[in-house]
């Protein structure tokens, strides 16, 4: 792929990123990043965002950031306030290119029916609740006072 967008050449741009010896990535924010499971809190994504190196990877890998905070919070898939390496490629590859207003409506689309199959599920507890008292209460009748 002479355009740059591979898979491949993406995880090696990452792998610069994180200072492979082609190119070291800014050395005091290095320090801050977990060597052993290759994962960032959002204090050191946010200093990472700010570097203009880092800035030149992301805009050579045509992902624009317009919001640091939302970013991390976007490609923080599990939620777990560390963005680990499987996190950042698999985000920051599917951020990618331009805005789809097809990938918004199909994440709205998505959240509907989530919303709806929620609320589905939320009327069913009612009911299985009403039903377990109702049971409970006939149980507790049939039983001998104590």
């Amino acid at each position: 792929d002479t355009t740059g967008r591979s898979p491949n050449n993406f995880r090696g741009t990452f792998g610069r990123f994180f200072g492979s010896s082609e190119s070291p990535a800014p050395a005091e924010t290095l320090q801050e990043v977990d060597k052993m499971s290759m994962s960032v809190t959002r204090v050191v994504f946010m200093k990472l965002m700010d570097d203009a190196k880092v800035k030149a990877l992301l805009e050579d890998l045509d992902v624009a950031i317009s919001d640091k905070e939302k970013l991390f919070d976007i490609i923080d898939s599990n939620g777990n306030g560390v963005v680990d390496v499987n996190e950042l490629i698999e985000g920051l590859m599917k951020m990618r290119g331009p805005v789809d207003k097809g990938d918004a409506v199909g994440t709205a689309l998505m959240t509907r029916q989530v919303m709806r199959d929620i609320r589905k599920l939320e009327r069913e507890m009612h009911q299985w609740n009403r039903t377990l008292k109702a049971n409970q209460n006939r149980i507790l009748q049939k039983l001998p006072n104590s």
